[in-house]
């Protein structure tokens, strides 16, 4: 649950105030998770549930970013006290850090919101969500100390709105999105940490990063404008900033492993596909097939040490945007069969294929089950971790945490 903080945004001042200290990017005490580029000015960073987390002796603190206009979960001792809703631009945020008489606090800024999303009248003007840049931390009346230390495994989710959790704090729109859905998308209704890869990674005691783009396919996007790139995950996943997917060239250039190993994942989960079946036939099988081998080529050159996880839906748990248990036993069938061609041809001992299957299903007729444009809930988002959480611990090799709920 989110607490009532408020979150004051300002305008940096020239100079900084007395009591007040500004801690750049750069410092070791700043811990963060995901994929981000740390440069002498600024951290950046721009897939969903990337973080920064530290500890402070502050009585308040501050962090001074372009927020890209994405949102943002303040954490403090490991409860949410506020959203954040960034603006365009470098501001200071400042929120209350430690309690009166408490020695000391965890601060954590979680970014909700993925690459590129926006309502429908922002995307007409460009307002898009853009990259990050956060050029250091401000503590008034006191400094940072030590955090503690970051979990010891590691997940990487690779995925589309599914797995970014598109629209899963939205209203509920079961079924088969119409226009009105379509217009009424807002960056505000999405939440990376209700989504089902953060509550695996937390029951896994696991740190977690996040690919994953609304409308991606592994070798088709969503058609129609469905997807805010022309790129597909087989062009994005080795970019640390998904923007630079749209840098000149084919989308494939990447800063290379070195920039990648700054964090290293234990496994790596994919769930992908659902916007390629929009464009999939039986005549187009053997093209999807092949191009699912490529992604799991493409990820194993990155991350050659990593033990790869495809998770494929089943038919009796509706996904998102399927209208009928016909539509949904059909999709899953169809990916089924063109992950597991994949898998087999990748001829890799550390690739696995499980289905997934949420007891109880995420059903089209519970309303709680969904979120925006028929996406899941943050409900329908801990069915499906619920059910993932025994296969991911089981191909990691780590324990299953008892009990195995996000309910």
């Amino acid at each position: 649950a989110s607490g009532s903080a408020v979150v004051r945004a300002r305008r940096p001042r020239s100079s900084l105030e007395s009591g007040i200290l500004l801690i750049a990017a750069d410092d070791c005490r700043l811990q963060f998770s995901g994929r981000v580029v740390i440069g002498e000015s600024c951290a950046r960073f721009d897939w969903p549930a990337t973080r920064v987390v530290f500890s402070t002796t502050a009585s308040r603190v501050a962090v001074r970013m372009d927020a890209g206009r994405n949102y943002f979960n303040v954490v403090v001792n490991g409860r949410r006290v506020a959203v954040l809703k960034g603006s365009q631009g470098v501001m200071d945020y400042w929120i209350d850090a430690c309690p009166v008489g408490a020695p000391r606090a965890v601060v954590e800024f979680q970014k909700r919101t993925e690459a590129r999303i926006s309502t429908p009248l922002q995307a007409f003007f460009g307002g898009v969500t853009k990259p990050v840049m956060l050029h250091g931390v401000l503590v008034e009346n006191g400094d940072l100390v030590d955090t503690p230390a970051a979990p010891m495994r590691s997940i990487e989710f690779i995925g589309d709105s599914e797995t970014a959790g598109f629209g899963n704090c939205g209203p509920s729109e079961p079924g088969t999105p119409g226009w009105k859905a379509c217009f009424t998308v807002n960056p505000a209704d999405q939440d990376a940490f209700q989504a089902w890869p953060a509550c695996v990674a937390e029951k896994l005691q696991a740190d977690l990063s996040i690919i994953a783009w609304s409308g991606m396919g592994v070798l088709w996007n969503a058609p129609m404008g469905g997807c805010t790139t022309r790129h597909t995950m087989i062009d994005v996943y080795g970019h640390v900033l998904a923007c630079e997917a749209d840098a000149p060239g084919d989308g494939r250039e990447s800063p290379g492993v070195s920039t990648l190993d700054a964090w290293i994942p234990d496994i790596i989960v994919l769930y992908i596909g659902g916007n390629d079946w929009y464009s999939f036939s039986e005549a187009r099988e053997g093209e999807l097939s092949a191009a699912c081998r490529e992604l799991l080529l493409r990820i194993r050159s990155l991350r050659p040490q990593a033990t790869i996880l495809v998770l494929c839906a089943s038919g009796e748990s509706f996904c998102a945007c399927m209208g009928s248990r016909e539509e949904q036993m059909r999709f899953a069938a169809d990916m089924e069969r063109c992950w597991r061609r994949a898998v087999a041809e990748a001829s890799d001992a550390r690739i696995h294929l499980e289905i997934v299957l949420p007891s109880p299903i995420i059903d089209v007729t519970d309303p709680s089950d969904w979120g925006q444009m028929a996406h899941w809930s943050a409900q329908g988002h801990a069915k499906w971790a619920r059910a993932a959480i025994p296969l991911v611990a089981k191909h990691a090799g780590w324990p299953v945490p008892m009990p195995a709920s996000c309910l």
